[in-house]
């Protein structure tokens, strides 16, 4: 079964906004590529939508008590001190449980992510998981990989459940973010931080 990758940039804000696509088989190897709107690339039983860095705030907090189906309703007020906006304006979807007990958090803006189904079912696309690219850059235990682009914007993981988008840099400077990061590890400074570069 082939499937469509399609990546969304964080400029991204219709059904009419050109987007970057790739079409591989159920080996992974690549078919075909593209960047269109969403309703002139190929249909495909299998969409992933991969969401830029830029849209997703990862967070942690302290698992609530009881069954996971039955606290599902209050995630976006578990991650409501590390957002601006008001709870009920985030979509948040839980991750996986981290080794000190704490659950990894994604929050995406609500209204944007609608707008994304909104386009999905316009073009007769049926997306069958969304995965935030941080996600996608998993490092090795103890080490960060910070990805950039040519013009130094990007992004870094921190590890299997955690990440931010970065400020963009120069060949004389890092991102302030990634400074701050260092600062704020303190005593859990990654082993290595390595470098990858975003088409």
């Amino acid at each position: 079964m082939s499937m469509l990758r399609i990546y969304f940039p964080g400029s991204w804000q219709n059904a009419a906004s050109s987007c970057p696509w790739a079409l591989c088989d159920d080996t992974g190897h690549l078919l075909q590529t593209g960047s269109n709107a969403l309703a002139d690339m190929p249909h495909n039983d299998e969409c992933v939508a991969i969401i830029a860095a830029e849209r997703v705030l990862c967070s942690m907090a302290s698992q609530p008590a009881g069954p996971r189906r039955r606290w599902q309703a209050a995630l976006p007020f578990l991650a409501e001190e590390h957002t601006l906006p008001d709870p009920e304006e985030n979509h948040v979807v839980a991750g996986p449980t981290l080794s000190d007990g704490r659950i990894m958090l994604a929050v995406v803006d609500k209204a944007w992510m609608q707008g994304l189904m909104d386009a999905f079912t316009a073009a007769h696309l049926r997306v069958s998981r969304m995965i935030p690219e941080i996600f996608l850059a998993a490092p090795a235990p103890g080490n960060w990989v910070m990805v950039l682009d040519e013009n130094g914007s990007g992004f870094i993981s921190t590890g299997p459940a955690g990440g931010m988008a970065l400020d963009c840099c120069d060949a004389a400077s890092p991102p302030v973010a990634l400074r701050l990061m260092l600062d704020a590890a303190q005593t859990a400074l990654p082993k290595k931080i390595e470098l990858r570069w975003r088409q």
